[in-house]
């Protein structure tokens, strides 16, 4: 079994050098990091991935995006507020719990936007994707359930942000 720190860094690594569009992440959450994974508010915060592009990130865990907490940022937020102005990093948006997620409606909402939408053109926008992937769950769950997982779940980041599915073209 791998330490912890060999995931958290796989995870930095990924982010950091390889540069990755999306994360999906489903499992245990709090506001200070993935619980399931090893990867915290610090990690997010210490993220330098300013040349390999900007992830959203697909948060079905618990209390990521948990804003209101008192001793510091949530995750979502840490992600959010990576680097600096001259050298910004972190991720261009992230979808986070507020409070306790139903981990079935989670997964079908992961598995909506992920999928199904975005692979659909007419999909343009990252708070789109989110919408039609969490409104398509909800036609499958019961109404307590379903309000549930639309009330709960908080995008950081805005909303009007197009999707990128394609590599761009380097420029000088």
């Amino acid at each position: 079994m791998e330490s912890d720190t060999n995931i958290t860094n796989k995870i930095r690594n990924a982010i950091e050098k390889t540069g990755v569009n999306f994360i999906a992440h489903h499992g245990h959450g709090s506001t200070t990091g993935f619980e399931s994974l090893p990867f915290s508010r610090d990690d997010a915060a210490d993220l330098e991935n300013f040349k390999t592009g900007f992830p959203f990130i697909h948060g079905a865990a618990c209390s990521t995006g948990s804003f209101w907490i008192e001793n510091g940022d949530c995750l979502a937020e840490a992600f959010m507020k990576a680097g600096t102005i001259e050298n910004p990093a972190g991720a261009i948006a992230f979808l986070g719990g507020a409070t306790s997620m139903d981990p079935g409606a989670c997964i079908a909402a992961q598995k909506e936007v992920f999928m199904h939408f975005y692979f659909d053109e007419s999909v343009q926008t990252i708070g789109d994707l989110f919408y039609q992937g969490t409104l398509a769950a909800m036609e499958n769950l019961s109404e307590d359930r379903a309000e549930h997982l639309f009330r709960r779940w908080h995008l950081f980041g805005d909303c009007s942000t197009p999707l990128w599915r394609k590599k761009p073209d380097r420029t000088n």
